[in-house]
């Protein structure tokens, strides 16, 4: 099946080594490795929609990658009181896909893209205040073990229920650069 593969910016984007204008790119699957498409679905500067006249014959795996676009696309009120991307606003971002988005796909994909954390979604948040930063770094090591993933880092989903704001603008990037920070800091007292 052929999809256009349109640009969010104006002046295109790159990924996976080709341009993606923003009035789109027509391509196959097949043109990509796995990892590839992957990468491509789940990029938020990328909206991937099946070529108007294509036959919707996509395969599972490629209904759920173009699911995971779709709500990386949705606007704060797409998304329900508890964050949940809202089955009706997703169908309706994949109209040639409506009778196939079901509740509970999309409750299956939310809750894997939920434990990978790794989920953008159009969602203005105010920047963190330097002393909040300070004060996550703190928080560092009284996160428990079962919320942390296997390197030690602090999950951001415990960082931001121990944090006093709630933290929504930690994002796992962020957390990373706090965490070398952090690490950095240690360094010395291991030495002594």
């Amino acid at each position: 099946m052929k999809f256009l593969v349109k640009a969010i910016h104006m002046a295109g984007f790159y990924r996976a080594g080709v341009l993606f204008p923003h009035e789109g790119r027509v391509c196959e699957k097949s043109e990509f490795t796995d990892l590839q498409w992957e990468v491509i679905a789940k990029d938020q500067n990328l909206r991937i929609e099946p070529l108007p006249g294509e036959a919707p014959e996509t395969t599972d795996d490629e209904l759920k990658a173009l699911i995971v676009a779709a709500i990386a696309t949705l606007p704060e009120d797409g998304f329900d009181d508890d964050g949940k991307p809202r089955l009706e606003e997703v169908a309706a971002a994949l109209p040639d896909f409506e009778e196939r988005v079901t509740e509970d796909l999309l409750a299956s994909i939310w809750a894997g893209l939920s434990a990978k954390e790794d989920v953008v979604v159009n969602k203005e948040v105010a920047p963190p205040a330097p002393d909040s930063l300070e004060a996550l770094k703190v928080l560092f090591p009284t996160v428990p073990a079962e919320d942390c993933l296997a390197d030690g880092r602090p999950k951001v989903s415990a960082l931001q229920a121990l944090s006093m704001d709630g933290a929504e603008w930690l994002t796992a990037q962020l957390r990373d650069e706090l965490w070398k920070e952090y690490q950095a800091s240690l360094a010395p007292e291991a030495g002594e």
